[in-house]
């Protein structure tokens, strides 16, 4: 569906992959006419360069409150009618300040605001078995290259089961699984990030697994949701996921890697 999707929204701008993703959204070359964009009340974000054919709209999302939940929040993001969903929200323990906070963030937050956007549904129990993959939508989301819903650690844990919930809402999900995000902006610099990317800006002369830029990504991102699952696969990229989908679930999942990722925001 992605090359006809002509509206799209994308949850959660302010941080390092959406500003750019925002940016290839509203560039002339994306194919996308209507942009909408949702952050959290506090959020702060200059208002981007928008291309003529393009109209773009900033709504603030008060996630607590949708994951309480509250229907208005859930129709703030139903009512956009996206045919592509874009996600990119995140956190780190030590920014959410606990685990529970982190999951909350990381996680149900997620799920939350990608059935909302899909279905207008405030349920965020993703465990059954008998969810309705929505039809002719798609969701792109950024992940991360250590992703495993098995893992003893709290982060990969996390992106891996938002990765397996992510996977019943929609016929088409692409999950991005990016290694070290090079050239982030951020509030707080991080010194120990700043330490590993002197490294991974070394060992990327000799692999396109380590680290991508974040502006690549972004633009890959946006292509992968103009050509879904189906014009990726027919390209070579992405491969299906090593978690199961639930049986009887009638979609496709695609996953990205950091390679893929490079060469698709390079084309």
């Amino acid at each position: 569906m992605a090359a006809s999707a002509k509206k799209t929204a994308i949850v959660q701008v302010s941080n390092p992959v959406g500003k750019p993703l925002l940016s290839a959204l509203l560039s002339p070359s994306s194919s996308f006419s209507s942009v909408h964009a949702f952050v959290r009340p506090t959020s702060q974000m200059p208002t981007p360069t928008v291309s003529p054919e393009k109209s773009f709209a900033q709504h603030p999302l008060d996630f607590d409150k949708l994951l309480s939940g509250d229907q208005a929040e859930a129709e703030k993001l139903s009512q956009v009618g996206a045919d592509v969903v874009f996600i990119t929200l995140g956190t780190t323990r030590a920014e959410a300040g606990s685990a529970q906070a982190f999951e909350k963030i990381d996680r149900q937050y997620v799920l939350a605001a990608a059935q909302a956007a899909l279905t207008g549904s405030t349920t965020t129990t993703m465990t059954t078995t008998t969810t309705k993959p929505a039809a002719d939508k798609t969701i792109v989301y950024c992940s991360s290259q250590a992703a495993n819903s098995s893992s003893l650690f709290l982060y990969p844990r996390s992106k891996g089961l938002t990765e397996e919930g992510l996977a019943k809402l929609a016929s088409d999900v692409i999950i991005f699984r990016p290694g070290f995000l090079a050239q982030a902006e951020r509030k707080q610099p991080r010194a120990l990030e700043t330490i590993f990317g002197k490294l991974t800006g070394v060992v990327s002369h000799f692999s396109s697994n380590v680290e991508i830029n974040v502006s690549t990504l972004g633009l890959a991102m946006v292509k992968a949701g103009q050509l879904g699952s189906a014009g990726l696969r027919s390209q070579g990229m992405g491969a299906p996921p090593a978690f199961k989908k639930d049986e009887g679930t009638d979609n496709t999942v695609t996953v990205v890697s950091n390679a893929e990722a490079i060469q698709l925001g390079k084309q």
